[in-house]
């Protein structure tokens, strides 16, 4: 049995997995210690895994209302805010990121003490590889997201950069990614390395990064890289194959003691199946939005149920709701998403894989990294319609996209064997041979006394 400690930093859509792969080792003998931010006790449970809370709340939203003043204010737009002041408002969130890291690492220093190996979700766990490199012992790094490790061949332009015109040849976009991404992490780093080489040297025991040169593989490079997504929904890029391992999905098992909320199940009852909509965390979308997936829903003749993400920030007035219209908030998608007939969310990796796994259609309203990705690849499936952002998205487009995942045929033939298919996959299991392969294959290597944590 060997002693592992798990570093998943984010919302729930990055929780989640790698708490059920945690579960999954857990039940496979090892000890495991899943550090995450404060607010999923509840979702992590009880048993023999041990989690402690490493940072605050790490939503978009919360990391946003942490590093920006005016993120609460109704009319709070990112994207013009950030064409107006681009150093301004990128050094200001830079410095909120780090602030909040800083408590991280000191955090996870403590609770990773002790560990033989040491696996962290990409890309916000990338401290991860510090720890590792300080234990001497070997790392994993896994991710959902399609951006999450470089490569000539990377699908998703950084955060913050726009995608580049459809019109431009391919070799052209795929350019402008690859510069984009080694242009916005050697930025970051400069911000973030003073911070890593003084918990680096004063607390690891380890020598400072160096100023010049790529700073992500200044670290000791991850012994294994796992990606959380069936090879059914995403090929890897040519670069990655025989450095990444494709286990498919992390899916918590259902929540045994969740109960549907009784006005929900009457709505159910009422009438053909709902379109669900959830803009989960996206950080900042248009306050028309959720009053145009209303309207929208009217004009098709479809059913609507609103889970999380409009937080007052689409428009929506829950007690002044459509009898066609119900707000549920928080619930389990995998308990949820299969009693509807199309889901509209905003492209993040877990809510795809939800509706995926469901066999059902849906569309991505992307907000801003790998969500126009993944949005993307729904329609390429031919699983749903074809994405729209949700800052220019129109009546008419979503009006089109919830009639047509209610009433084509082909495309709710072919979601429902997707989601057939999906749900012969194990990905924890997948995830876990991975690791114990790396385990028994792998000599432990400890730190010297030289280098004690201080």
């Amino acid at each position: 049995m060997a002693k592992l400690f798990l570093l998943a930093l984010g919302s729930r859509g990055d929780v989640q997995p790698f708490a059920a792969l945690a579960m999954g080792l857990r039940d496979a003998g090892h000890e495991v210690v899943l550090a995450t931010p404060s607010g999923f006790q509840g979702l992590v449970g009880g048993g023999n895994l041990a989690h402690v809370e490493v940072s605050p709340s790490l939503t978009p939203a919360d990391v946003m209302a942490a590093c920006h003043s005016t993120y609460d204010t109704p009319d709070f737009d990112l994207e013009a805010l950030t064409k107006q002041h681009p150093i301004r408002v990128r050094r200001q969130l830079m410095t909120g990121w780090m602030e909040l890291m800083d408590g991280v690492m000191a955090a996870i220093t403590e609770a990773g003490a002790g560990a033989d190996l040491v696996a962290w979700w990409e890309p916000t766990g990338n401290i991860g590889r510090h720890l590792a490199q300080s234990l001497g012992v070997p790392g994993v790094a896994a991710g959902l997201n399609p951006e999450n490790w470089m490569s000539s061949t990377i699908p998703v332009p950084p955060p913050t950069l726009p995608w580049p015109p459809l019109w431009l040849p391919p070799s052209w976009q795929a350019e402008y990614i690859r510069f984009g991404h080694v242009v916005f992490w050697q930025w970051t780093a400069s911000w973030y390395r003073t911070r890593v080489n003084r918990w680096r040297t004063d607390v690891l025991g380890l020598p400072a990064l160096p100023h010049r040169g790529w700073v992500a593989e200044q670290v000791a490079t991850p012994a294994l890289r796992l990606s959380a997504v069936s090879p059914l929904v995403r090929d890897l890029p040519p670069e990655w194959r025989g450095t990444v391992v494709p286990t498919g999905y992390w899916i918590l098992p259902a929540v045994d003691e969740w109960t549907m909320p009784h006005a929900l199940r009457t709505f159910l009852d009422d009438g053909p199946p709902p379109i669900f909509a959830s803009m989960g965390t996206a950080v900042s979308f248009p306050p028309r939005l959720g009053k145009m997936v209303i309207e929208a829903a009217r004009l098709s003749g479809v059913r609507l149920v609103l889970g999380t993400g409009w937080d007052g920030r689409g428009g929506i007035e829950a007690d002044a709701l459509p009898p066609t219209v119900i707000a549920v908030g928080d619930v389990p998608h995998e308990s949820v998403f299969p009693l509807m007939s199309g889901v509209v969310h905003h492209g993040g990796g877990g809510s795809v894989a939800a509706a995926l796994r469901a066999g059902i259609p849906s569309m991505a309203l992307p907000v801003i990294a790998g969500q126009t990705y993944w949005g993307r690849q729904i329609a390429a499936l031919g699983v749903g319609p074809d994405p729209h952002a949700a800052k220019n998205v129109t009546l008419d487009q979503l009006t089109v996209a919830m009639c047509q995942m209610v009433n084509d045929e082909p495309m709710n033939r072919r979601a429902a064997e997707l989601g057939a298919q999906l749900h012969l996959e194990d990905g924890v299991a997948s995830g876990v041979a991975a690791i114990d392969g790396l385990l028994s294959n792998t000599p432990l290597r400890r730190p010297s006394a030289s280098k004690p944590h201080r």
